[in-house]
Parts: structure tokens; sequence; C-alpha cells
């Protein structure tokens, strides 16, 4: 998903009818309690993330339903997920209105910039990389993509 969605984001940010702020994130952060909540549906996801993963932190469903508990940083990590997909929904703008609200300042993507949030529990806050896939990216980029 990475390089296609860096390839749109590019395109995007080519096209002067195209106004609005676009937000590039990777997040890697498997749940600690993967194996109960992952094993009988999607045995692949314990203990990695697999797509859409980050919903669960979005959305945090009560992990005790099905045996499962959040460790203390989950929960610290779930606040910094939530402020900014709840700023993004409110404002356009996963840092907000300048509140201060959000860990860590969140830039959008443009055209030769793309900053990349690493959400993940190894750093204490997430992490803003720059454009961490830039080479695999364009050389996948200069192959082209066929969209159907």
């Amino acid at each position: 998903f990475t390089c296609p969605g860096r390839y749109i984001t590019n395109n995007l940010a080519r096209n002067a009818n195209f106004t609005q702020n676009i937000y590039l994130y990777e997040f890697d952060q498997p749940m600690s309690f993967g194996k109960i909540f992952w094993d009988d549906v999607e045995p692949e996801c314990v203990n990695v993330t697999c797509h859409a993963g980050e919903l669960a932190w979005v959305f945090k469903p009560n992990a005790t339903e099905f045996g499962g508990s959040y460790t203390s940083d989950e929960l610290k990590f779930v606040d910094a997920v939530q402020t900014y997909w709840t700023n993004f929904v409110k404002t356009g703008n996963p840092n907000g209105n300048g509140d201060g609200a959000s860990n860590v300042f969140w830039p959008p993507a443009v055209k030769g910039n793309e900053p990349l949030l690493l959400m993940n529990l190894t750093a204490p806050v997430p992490e803003l990389l720059k454009d961490p896939y830039n080479e695999t990216c364009n050389f996948f980029d200069g192959l082209g993509y066929h969209w159907k």
C-alpha cells in the first residue's frame, strides 16, 4: 500500500485543483492480546499489524469481552491515535487547531516531501519519518501502475 499511496499523493499534489492536505502514516503496532483477538478469524495477524489493524486502536473495542486487556502503554497509545483521528474528523487536520493535543506535529505531504508518521509503541510518541521508502517507491513508480 505504501508506494501506490505515495504515487497517488504525488499526483494529487501536482493537481492545482486539489486543495486538501494529505497526511501519510504507517501503522505498525500489533495488540498485546492479538492471539485472543485474531486467532480464530485471522491467525496470520497474531503479533503483526495487518491491513486496517489501526482500526482496533481508533475504536478501542472492549477487550475484556473476549478475554483480553490493554497494557498501560497501549492505553496511552490509544489516546494518541484517537486524538489524531478525532482532530482530523473535526478539523481536517490531525493536529487539531494547534492546541497541542497531539503528541507529534504531523505535517501534510507535499510533492517531494512525503513525511510519514510511524505509529507504534517502540518510541514513547509517534515518530516522524522523511519519506523512508523513497528509493523503493521511485523504482516501482518508474515501472508504472496499471489501475483497472
